[in-house]
């Protein structure tokens, strides 16, 4: 059996120990957190349309409006910890930790200054490897003038788009253990946890790679809300267990 296997059946065993419903639940608090601001985003979207498309004015209100998006976004970051921290406890599921990190002023605050600081360790990264997609947009606006081929178009597109988010998977796993060092006891800084995780995934990003494309055909079923609501609390569960097991794998190596 190999290792994803194990990890896979690992998973599915604490998730039926301890049951789906805390873990399903707290996935559809997020989805409603998270819904009921691009709700509000699209509706203020639509709202700004019925201006005149041209004004300078109208823009700008558009710029700023979807910056104050994305700020909300991650000011309901620290929901998204919480829900990986459910899963990285020993002990059984614990709705509290959902709003962990809304408890303290100082979590919260860490939490915020752990999101952006991931941000800006993968922005550069993702500037570059999109660079594709934006040249082909580039190409098709500015040479062509949108008479491209619109099927071949779309295809290279979405090709491009899902290549390049791929790569920048790739490239984030060297920080995949940083979450499991910020989601513990609040005794780890933030830069600990970037170098840490830097140190003990050297050799081990294929393992997480190796992981997460195993979870491919189950990712095409969220195509449908549905199966997202239990896929996406199995995956998380597996990553986790796997972090656990990177971790000690790099400790006893070392």
């Amino acid at each position: 059996m190999s290792a994803e296997s194990i990890i896979k059946s690992q998973a599915r065993k604490k998730l039926s120990k301890n049951g789906w419903t805390k873990p399903v639940f707290a996935l559809g608090v997020l989805l409603v957190f998270f819904m009921f601001v691009d709700v509000i985003a699209n509706t203020g979207v639509l709202l700004l349309d019925l201006f005149e498309n041209n004004s300078t004015l109208t823009l700008i209100i558009k710029i700023a409006y979807s910056v104050a998006t994305v700020l909300v976004m991650l000011l309901l970051s620290p929901a998204l910890f919480g829900f990986f921290r459910m899963f990285y406890t020993e002990s059984e599921y614990k709705m509290d930790d959902l709003l962990y990190y809304f408890k303290s002023f100082k979590r919260y605050v860490k939490c915020i200054l752990f999101v952006f600081s991931y941000i800006l360790r993968v922005f550069v990264p993702a500037v570059v490897l999109f660079i594709p997609v934006v040249s082909l947009y580039a190409i098709d606006r500015f040479v062509f003038d949108y008479t491209m081929n619109v099927f071949l178009y779309n295809s290279t597109f979405v090709f491009l788009v899902v290549l390049s988010l791929f790569a920048l998977y790739i490239y984030s796993t060297k920080y995949f253990l940083s979450i499991k060092f910020f989601c513990e006891p609040d005794t780890n800084g933030i830069n600990y946890c970037f170098k840490q995780s830097k140190k003990l995934m050297k050799g081990m990003q294929g393992r997480v790679i190796k992981l997460f494309i195993s979870f491919i055909p189950w990712m095409l079923l969220c195509i449908t809300v549905l199966p997202a609501i239990y896929v996406i609390p199995y995956i998380t569960q597996s990553m986790c267990i796997s972090g656990k097991w990177i971790y000690q794998l790099s400790r006893n190596e070392q």
